[in-house]
């Protein structure tokens, strides 16, 4: 059965260039991480335009240190500068509280999410990230 689409709504599967999907990052250039693990991340493209929302963990080799690495995005560009991508990441844990930013790598054409690390367990991020390719 079609979804519903009110009068003057937009029909996401009529617009030319929109894609839903799921994909799986290649992390890379990790700095104060001890273990990883991506549990999902869907993006959004319309047209030049890409949302991802995903969720994952990190554990930090040393508390109260910076964490940061690197990740492959589903659709390459250029990222000729850290402000061509925005996002944050957050933990939902109240005792853990933890917020990151997601950035544009414009050596590597790659995103990047860093933060600093308040204990060296493991934490749960769930965040979101746009970008534009170029």
């Amino acid at each position: 059965m079609p979804l519903y689409n009110p009068p003057g709504s937009v029909n996401y599967d009529d617009v030319q260039g929109t894609q839903i999907g799921t994909y799986s990052p290649v992390l890379s250039n990790l700095l104060n991480v001890a273990e990883t693990e991506i549990f999902s991340a869907t993006y959004f493209k319309y047209g030049n335009f890409v949302t991802v929302i995903w969720a994952f963990r990190v554990r930090a080799t040393v508390a109260s240190a910076e964490t940061s690495f690197d990740f492959t995005v589903p659709f390459a560009t250029d990222f000729s500068g850290t402000t061509r991508m925005a996002g944050v990441g957050q933990t939902a844990n109240p005792v853990t509280q933890q917020a990151g930013l997601f950035a544009a790598n414009s050596v590597t054409d790659r995103g990047s999410f860093r933060f600093m690390s308040g204990v060296d367990t493991l934490i749960i991020f769930y965040g979101n990230y746009s970008y534009i390719i170029q």
